[in-house]
């Protein structure tokens, strides 16, 4: 799974407290965050299930992370869904 963050926490949840949920439940759960302009709001949803943090602070990092972030969560070509 990939999160896109800006720090801010518009769904009045807490994001954490899910994430932390999910991975307790869900088998090989793994969530990047690509955090725009590092705020680190969201690094807790990739502590919480073994993902990584990608930082982006302009539009070219941000295509860059989003894409690295997507590809570290898909599964090798040689895996069948």
């Amino acid at each position: 799974m990939l999160v896109g963050s800006d720090g801010q926490e518009s769904c009045r949840q807490a994001p954490c407290t899910v994430a932390q949920a999910l991975a307790r439940s869900t088998l090989h759960l793994k969530i990047n965050v690509v955090d725009i302009l590092g705020t680190g709001a969201g690094n807790c949803l990739a502590a919480a299930t073994g993902g990584k943090v990608f930082t982006a602070r302009n539009v070219g990092e941000l295509q860059m992370m989003t894409t690295q972030a997507a590809e570290d969560v898909l599964p090798p070509a040689h895996c069948k869904r």
